[in-house]
């Protein structure tokens, strides 16, 4: 029963209708019920839901004033509310600036990096130099009796020596010099006793030292599971860094994340404050270390103490009071579902010589890369790739994650200094193109203007991948021959900001390559290596020409 039959029922249980009329006659009253009924149908009307009926004027006037008032209320209600989110807005406008414009990214903090893009004649050396602290992390059980390869590279011949602590046999090392018409290298055989372990304090660090200006490449190199990275020079190194790891693979025991730490001076104090996934706990020297805990140890010239978990690392940082080299990755693991156990292994770039933008490639015959930015502290990113932007704000030591498919490019930008890591995902056809394998993305502003570096042989493809600005490629030589648009297995332009970028992948020669443009513009670039079920790759360089602080 409706609220208007339930308003118009009597006690009797019938229809009780109320006129305003007297009736004296049988015969006037069957008329009058009727014109009361017309008048009450005409006087019926719903407001809100509820139905309301008009039987006088006194009742009429009482209805309209609630109504009126229920009216006003709700105005009032609205008001309010509508005045509240407004002043809600304006406090949240006041708490997070706006993101979008891009001047507020391409400018801050390191505005002196970008004046000038052009550096005919530049002495930027990047993560070129002349001394090197070299250290390891472990591969998997099989692979870790397996020798490292450290290959120095320059233009001329050079000469080279290696120092080593003397708890260690010189023996131990062994050293063969290449000359080409381009270019010299000379590669160390590092004997795998020199790998560090795990929860030890050990003199394990190889301090490398050339007579002229150099690249040092550091290589572990075992069957299905190997992986590249450039070596940042001493006089590059800092004392605050922060770690980035991918989450271990559940496919594999053991394919947990590590990184390990190595000393330039003696008496140096190393403070680590962990950031594990999943907030699981780190024993170490019988104690558990859980996220935010700082562990405190003390290391001497040539020392080395390595860190492994089963969980991921990305977060943890890494303070000393004297320049210290850190080299982080995974033992063990396989993104995607084809391929087998891979390491992954970069040499970690100071935390104050990390940039702001940046532009993602692809990574050539795979589907897609996981890309990860690390925040140093708190920051506003947004990251692009196609027509789709993602904006968001990362708190200090955390990391946002987003995928670059194989013929998209992704751009970053970020208020704050971060680091920025592209996982090649595992190529659906592994058997030809590889498996997983881990590159520091360089930021625009650490572009060069030369490149002098060491492609690995034993390679079934070897790329390079060139990102530059406006009409560079024109300008571009391998080995003193210039490449054209043609030579591009990958090929894309874009707009960062107002200005126009390109990307281009080509098939490169292994040993050593001098990359350069004619012009002296500056432009990025990477080297990649697949193989059967295996994949590696480095970036020229990732290291801004002068500190940009956090």
């Amino acid at each position: 029963m409706n609220q208007y039959a339930q308003n118009m029922k009597g006690f009797s249980g019938k229809e009780d209708y109320y006129t305003d009329y007297e009736v004296e006659g049988d015969a006037d009253y069957e008329q009058l019920q009727m014109q009361s009924r017309e008048t009450r149908n005409i006087e019926q009307m719903n407001v809100f839901g509820d139905t309301i009926q008009h039987n006088s004027p006194k009742r009429t006037m009482k209805r309209l004033l609630v109504v009126i008032l229920i009216i006003v209320l709700i105005l009032g209600l609205a008001t309010t509310s509508a005045f509240l989110f407004l002043e809600r807005n304006k406090s949240n406008e006041k708490q997070s600036p706006k993101l979008l414009v891009m001047d507020e990214f391409i400018n801050k903090p390191c505005r002196s990096q970008i004046s000038k893009f052009t550096d005919k004649g530049s002495t930027n050396l990047g993560s070129r130099g002349r001394s090197f602290l070299v250290s390891f992390i472990q591969n998997h059980n099989d692979g870790n009796t397996t020798n490292r390869t450290i290959i120095a590279s320059s233009e001329t011949d050079f000469n080279l020596t290696v120092s080593l602590p003397e708890s260690q046999n010189s023996n131990l090392i062994s050293i063969s010099s290449h000359t080409s018409k381009t270019a010299t290298f000379k590669k160390l055989n590092v004997h795998y006793s020199l790998v560090p372990s795990y929860f030890t304090t050990e003199s394990k660090a190889i301090i490398i030292t050339t007579s002229v200006t150099s690249s040092v490449l550091s290589l572990s190199d075992y069957r299905v599971s190997s992986d590249t990275t450039t070596v940042f020079p001493m006089d590059k190194l800092s004392t605050y860094y922060i770690i980035s790891t991918a989450a271990p693979s559940d496919r594999y025991l053991g394919s947990g994340t590590h990184f390990t730490v190595a000393s330039m001076k003696d008496n140096t104090l190393v403070s680590i404050v962990f950031v594990a996934d999943h907030d699981t706990k780190i024993v170490l020297q019988g104690k558990g270390y859980g996220r935010g805990d700082t562990f405190n140890l003390i290391l001497n010239k040539y020392q080395t103490f390595q860190i492994g978990h089963n969980a991921d690392l990305t977060g943890t940082t890494i303070r000393s009071s004297n320049p210290v080299a850190v080299f982080a990755g995974n033992r063990c693991i396989t993104v995607g579902y084809h391929g087998y156990c891979s390491m992954l292994m970069e040499m970690v770039p100071p935390t104050k010589k990390l940039d702001n933008v940046f532009i993602v490639p692809p990574n050539i015959h795979r589907f897609q890369s996981h890309v990860r930015i690390s925040s140093v502290v708190n920051t506003d990113i947004k990251y692009t790739t196609k027509e789709i932007t993602t904006r968001t704000h990362l708190l200090k030591n955390r990391f946002a994650e987003f995928i670059v498919r194989e013929h998209e490019v992704g751009v970053i930008f970020s208020t704050k200094p971060v680091l920025v890591n592209s996982i090649a995902v595992s190529s659906t056809k592994a058997k030809v193109y590889g498996d997983t394998f881990m590159v520091t993305i360089p930021g625009i502003n650490q572009y060069l203007n030369s490149y002098t570096n060491f492609v690995p042989a034993g390679y079934n493809f070897s790329f390079a991948t060139f990102v530059f600005r406006n009409d560079s490629l024109r300008n571009l030589q391998i080995n003193g021959t210039n490449i054209d648009v043609d030579s591009c297995l990958f090929h894309s332009s874009f707009l960062v900001g107002i200005d126009l970028y390109n990307v281009c992948t080509a098939s490169v020669p292994s040993g050593v390559i001098n990359v350069e443009t004619s012009d002296g513009s500056r432009f990025g670039f990477i080297v990649t290596g697949q193989r059967k079920h295996d994949g590696h790759g480095y970036a020229g360089n990732a290291l801004l020409t002068t500190d940009c602080e956090t």
